[in-house]
Order: structure tokens, then C-alpha cells, then sequence
């Protein structure tokens, strides 16, 4: 189980992430924003002016979902963000599309049987090629 989460500054979204622990991912979200790493939500709060010491002041850290499924966490995470994208929120997320996650099927990718399909060799059923080598392991035939 895990969160879907918001990091905000001054009550304006800016990330929507997913994690199983809210309190070390938040500390790692501080870490990163000063160690150096160049991406787009870090540098946008070393350009605020917000330093090491604030951060805790000015980035909240705000649980949207809690005990999300494991199998429902990528899914709940993209529609968070285009959600919030929709409301005209400029979310700093890498993802760019939710249509390189999910198929026509509204399914993820790797786990559609239809998109991706795989025959198991001994039950000749089929699979998704995200969940053949799980089958393979406890088919009984």
C-alpha cells in the first residue's frame, strides 16, 4: 500500500508523486533539491530563493490518497496529474503523457493481455508478457 501525494509551495501544487513512505520521500525530495539534481521541480525551488533551511516552511508535503493498492498506485499517480493539469495546474512531473502508460484498453501496457499477449508453453493460455514469467513460476501443468 502505498500514498499518492502533492508537494506545494504557498498552497500551489507543483508535483504529484507516489510513494510507500511519506516521511523519507519528503526528506529525499530536500536532499535531491540540494544536491545538484537539474531537474525542472528542483531547480524552480533553488530559483525561488528557497534555501535548505526553509524548505520545510515553504514545500508542503500533502497526502492525497492513502493505501493505494500496489496495482492501482502508477494509474491513481497519472490520473492525479492530469487531473490537477486540467485545472490548469503547471505540475512538474517528467511523465509527459498518460497514453505511453496506458493502452486503448485502459490498461497499463505491460499488463494487457490483448496489447502485449504471451502464450504459456504448458497451459496454453494466454498472458500479458508483465505477468508470463509470475504464471510460468506457479502453472501447474
Amino acid at each position: 500500500m502505498s500514498f499518492i501525494y502533492s508537494l506545494t509551495i504557498n498552497d500551489y501544487p507543483i508535483y504529484i508523486g507516489k510513494t510507500k513512505n511519506i516521511k523519507n520521500r519528503y526528506n529525499n525530495h530536500k536532499s535531491a533539491c540540494y544536491s545538484g539534481d537539474d531537474k525542472k521541480l528542483y531547480t524552480t525551488i533553488n530559483q525561488m530563493g528557497i534555501s535548505r533551511r526553509q524548505f520545510y516552511e515553504y514545500v508542503k508535503i500533502n497526502i492525497l490518497y492513502e493505501n493505494v493498492p500496489k496495482h492501482y498506485e502508477d494509474r491513481m499517480e497519472f490520473l492525479t496529474i492530469f487531473l490537477y493539469r486540467d485545472f490548469g495546474f503547471n505540475i512538474f512531473n517528467q511523465r509527459v503523457s498518460i497514453t505511453e502508460y496506458l493502452c486503448q484498453h485502459n490498461k497499463i501496457k505491460m499488463s494487457c493481455s490483448i496489447c502485449n499477449p504471451s502464450m504459456c508453453n504448458k497451459c496454453n493460455k494466454v498472458y500479458s508478457k508483465g505477468y508470463i514469467k509470475t504464471h510460468l513460476k506457479n502453472c501447474k501443468f
